[in-house]
């Protein structure tokens, strides 16, 4: 029982320190790209959007897009037991619907379309995907994204794009908010690495021999 006990020790220290290895959840300085554009068919939605891409550095990143000021910025914050918070923000003086909706009704809305999405370190979850829009007035929030479309696109490892690379997030009658800023709030819990799964597996299966021989050992004796 003592060998058992002994191989899980070592098997959970081991765990621990890739899960404290992993550091940041971002990789610093790596490129990803944000989108907004008008929901109206192509090619008009072509010419009313907002495309940027971002650097993770932490800095605001200024551009102008059909005329408009925009500023981009980003941080990630370690929550502790493995979970992070990555938060990405996009603002302007003016009223960003208009700019990209021109009365079409809505939005759409993307972060890594065409495969430049966020750089993990690691494999990672997403537990929750909070979206807000806020205006002069007022913030408009939606805190299930994440749940929602579970199903299609998180259900596994994250692979920083939302909701993928290849989709786009549809937001009807976001023509009328006077949207300010876009702030997206993402919060990931690391997964262990398969190298260290398979440690874990190969120290229970070690322990298990130990505790068989043991009671073979005993066994011979009586």
């Amino acid at each position: 029982m003592r060998t058992m006990i002994a191989a899980l020790l070592a098997a959970g220290a081991s765990l621990a320190v890739v899960t404290a290895e992993a550091g940041p959840v971002v990789v610093a300085n790596s490129t990803y790209s944000i989108f907004l554009a008008d929901e109206a068919p192509a090619p008009i939605y072509l010419e009313n959007t907002v495309s940027a891409q971002g650097v993770f550095d932490g800095n605001d990143q200024s551009f102008v897009s059909n005329g408009q000021a925009y500023t981009l910025s980003e941080s990630q914050s370690d929550l502790g037991g493995g979970r992070h918070l990555i938060h990405i923000e996009l603002s302007s003086d003016r009223d960003m619907s208009h700019a990209v909706a021109g009365g079409a009704g809505g939005l759409y809305l993307g972060l890594g379309i065409g495969g430049d999405g966020l750089d993990l370190m690691g494999l990672v979850y997403l537990d929750q995907a909070i979206l807000s829009f806020d205006t002069p007035q007022d913030s408009w929030i939606n805190d299930h994204l994440a749940s929602d479309y579970r199903d299609l696109y998180f259900s596994g490892a994250w692979g920083g794009s939302f909701p993928s690379s290849t989709a786009v997030l549809v937001f009807p009658g976001a023509e009328s908010l006077d949207i300010r800023r876009l702030r997206l709030d993402f919060y990931v819990s690391e997964l262990p690495e398969p190298g260290s799964l398979a440690l874990v597996t190969l120290a229970l299966v070690g322990a298990g021999g130990a505790a068989r021989r043991r009671r073979q050992h005993r066994s011979a004796r009586a």
